[in-house]
Order: C-alpha cells, then sequence, then structure tokens
C-alpha cells in the first residue's frame, strides 16, 4: 500500500533543498509561531524605529504587542493614539488617532506576511506563493531570518507597494519573535524590536476592538 504521508514528506525536503531552505530551519521556526496559539494570551514589549534617510535621527516608540492567537494581534503606542490590528486576514489602523481599515493592494501585502507565516507554520508547500513573493530563509545558531519580497509587475505597481522587502528574525535561544524589519524604498524601514514576552489569561477587550 502506497504510503501517502511519507511520500508528501519526501516532496517536501526536495523542494526545500532546491529552494535552499533548510527543513529543520523551518521546524525550528515553526516550534515558535505555535507557541503563540493556545488558551493563553501573550504580550510583549515593542519597540517601533522609524529610519528615514532623509532625516539624521531615528524616531523611536515604545509600545505593547497583544497576541489572542495567530489570528488576531495588535500593536499599540500612546495608548491606542496610535495603534494596529490584525483580526482574521483585516487590518485596522489608527495614525495620529485617526482610524483607517486597509484595502485592495495594501490589505494584500500586509496579508503576505501572514501567509508566510501560515505556511510554514503548517508546513505546507510555499510554491503557491512564488508569483506573490521572493522568499528566503537565512539562519545562524541564534537567529534565524524570513526575508519576503513582494513581486509587482510594472512600474506603477511597484510604486504602490508599501514595502519592498520584510525581515522577520526569530531568536532560537530564547524561542521566540524577535524583529520585525519592514524596508521601503530608498534605504527608510521601519523596525519592530520586541522584548518580555509573558503569557497572561486575560485581557482588556480594548486591545483588541479600538
Amino acid at each position: 500500500m502506497i504510503d501517502m504521508k511519507k511520500i508528501c514528506s519526501i516532496i517536501m525536503m526536495v523542494y526545500l533543498s532546491v529552494t535552499g531552505i533548510s527543513a529543520g530551519t523551518l521546524e525550528e521556526i515553526r516550534n515558535i509561531l505555535n507557541k503563540y496559539d493556545g488558551n493563553r494570551y501573550n504580550t510583549a514589549q515593542v519597540l517601533r524605529t522609524e529610519h528615514n534617510t532623509a532625516i539624521s535621527d531615528d524616531i523611536n516608540e515604545v509600545g505593547t504587542l497583544y497576541i489572542q492567537n495567530s489570528d488576531i494581534i495588535s500593536m499599540i503606542f500612546r495608548t491606542g493614539y496610535d495603534a494596529m490590528l490584525y483580526d482574521n486576514g483585516s487590518f485596522t489602523m489608527y495614525q495620529k488617532g485617526k482610524k483607517r481599515v486597509a484595502g485592495g493592494t495594501i490589505s494584500e501585502q500586509l496579508g503576505l506576511i501572514f501567509e508566510v507565516m501560515d505556511h510554514i507554520k503548517y508546513l505546507n508547500d510555499v510554491s503557491p506563493l512564488e508569483q506573490k513573493a521572493r522568499i528566503s530563509v537565512s539562519e545562524s545558531d541564534k537567529i534565524h531570518k524570513i526575508t519576503v519580497e513582494p513581486i509587482a509587475e510594472g512600474k506603477k505597481n511597484r510604486r504602490r507597494m508599501l514595502y519592498t522587502s520584510c525581515e522577520i528574525e526569530f531568536d532560537v535561544t530564547g524561542q521566540s519573535l524577535k524583529s520585525l524589519k519592514v524596508c521601503r524604498r530608498g534605504g527608510n524601514y521601519t523596525l519592530y524590536t520586541f522584548r518580555d514576552f509573558e503569557k497572561t489569561a486575560v485581557l482588556p477587550d480594548n486591545v483588541f476592538k479600538f
């Protein structure tokens, strides 16, 4: 009798070896991602660094990351005056107190980051994303980094891109999400650095409902 599960595993290993992505590295990243699901919430301190090559000094802002599960996540700065919410594929942002629901191209590009995480988390074949992005994984003893570069055809679409690449780093030693770097044209970027992860059984309702 043909063992389809074994065949699928072999195909996945061959695919990963061709793309240069280590199956062991993906497994370590998946284990970290799985830590943020379950019956308890996760919180962390987040430092947001805005880097603009036209300005001499970076702009830093401290906030809090809240994770209900991999489908409901928020980051809040300035007590809700500046915040971002991801809720089952929908993105809501508050910038200087003004609410904005992302749609169209912006929503697709933000969603791409979560698509990549889901493919790694569930060990699906990442080939369905090849038309959307170039995805690479680099590794060291302490840090694994996923780089996502969205693909856009034509100058007009490239100009409308929210970011040129996104880098997600995982702390292998500490078994946690380390940072998220959103790179834009001209060497500009926004870097989110996470620390002091904690689990809690209860969170205020307003951290997921702005």
